[in-house]
């Protein structure tokens, strides 16, 4: 029976974490893209890796909510691919150099004038 407020989960969603495959991955995943202090470090950082050993220095070793960024079920790949926009191996899957400026022309406007 469903409630009126429940939403059904399909096999695929049970069978990992909000589509996310363990429950690990999708809160580290949560904290880098929610919190502002973790999403500009993020963007400040290629992948993954380098994000871990900057918050180490900062001795900042797992989420607010008590998950190791080292953590073993933590799918560092799943991380790269969606957070940092990163293939398997760590390295960017869009080049810097077929990048647009900014993405602009998606509504047909050149960007900002420069002086």
């Amino acid at each position: 029976m469903v409630m009126k407020n429940e939403t059904p989960m399909t096999a695929a969603e049970t069978a990992t974490y909000n589509g996310w495959s363990s429950y690990e991955t999708w809160n580290v995943a949560l904290w880098l893209q929610n919190s502002l202090p973790l999403h500009s470090l993020c963007l400040d950082f290629g992948d993954f890796a380098d994000v871990i050993e900057a918050l180490a220095e900062l001795d900042v070793t797992e989420t607010p909510d008590g998950v190791s960024y080292t953590d073993p079920l933590v799918n560092v790949a799943e991380i790269n691919e969606h957070v940092f926009d990163c293939d398997e191996d760590g390295e960017p899957l869009n080049d810097e150099d077929d990048e647009d400026e900014g993405g602009w022309d998606l509504f047909g406007w050149d960007g900002p004038d420069e002086d």
